[in-house]
């Protein structure tokens, strides 16, 4: 394995049969680099000893991703594992794959590949855009799913790709809840608590145009109704 000097805060590890994972956080490094969230996943990562982690940005001069820790190209890894804060990224995340080489739709890779998967906030809100192109999505805390993951991928050594995939897909749990007069569950109830903030910006936005400028959460049926009687007749919000 080839040497380079590391910048502040890198862990290399010599391969040693070691699980190869290459983080990659789609955007030039000095982006990534201040992210307190990638950090705290290389870590997690690194604190496996079995597994060797290293990380991977967008070159800004075009060239092909190698990792920060030897130069190694993205395609010599046993796992890809994205790193996704924001949905500005999803593009990025195809340029990078492109540009090491890699097949861009999961369907299209096979056993010589590694397996892409993606995590992080962006994920946890909505992960169908790029859902065609991974492998897998990992969506929770890194704390609860990195341990298992890699006990669960050093389990699947050698291991046929399609047969890896379809346990590694799991099971759907669906759990009712109540739907209101209409039909439709009320706006914040998701079960998801980061696309919260999310649906209370996209009603404010819809609603704007009537004067309604703050609706506090949860929302609900009669919240939303008020507030646009209350806009109407000029009362301001």
């Amino acid at each position: 394995m080839e040497h380079f000097p590391l910048p502040r805060g890198a862990i290399r590890k010599e391969p040693g049969g070691r699980l190869g994972v290459a983080l990659c956080y789609p955007n030039a490094e000095r982006l990534g680099m201040a992210n307190l969230g990638f950090h705290a996943v290389y870590r997690l990562f690194n604190d496996d000893p079995a597994t060797r982690c290293e990380r991977v940005f967008l070159p800004e001069d075009g060239s092909a991703p190698r990792s920060v820790e030897s130069g190694t190209p993205l395609g010599q890894f046993d796992v890809v594992a994205f790193s996704l804060s924001f949905e500005d990224d999803f593009i990025h995340l195809l340029e990078l794959l492109d540009r090491a080489g890699l097949l861009l739709r999961a369907a299209d890779r096979d056993q010589r590949h590694p397996l892409v998967v993606a995590g992080g906030i962006a994920m946890q809100i909505n992960p169908e855009p790029v859902a065609p192109f991974l492998d897998a999505v990992l969506i929770g805390e890194g704390e609860e799913l990195v341990p298992p993951f890699l006990a669960w991928l050093r389990g699947q050594a050698g291991r046929e790709r399609a047969g890896l995939l379809r346990e590694l897909r799991g099971e759907e749990h669906p759990t009712p809840s109540k739907v209101s007069p209409l039909g439709v569950k009320g706006v914040g109830e998701s079960g998801c608590t980061a696309s919260l903030p999310v649906l209370v910006n996209a009603v404010i936005d819809a609603l704007s145009p009537l004067g309604v400028r703050h609706i506090d959460m949860p929302l609900t049926r009669d919240k939303v109704w008020r507030a646009i009687r209350d806009a109407e007749a000029g009362r301001p919000r």
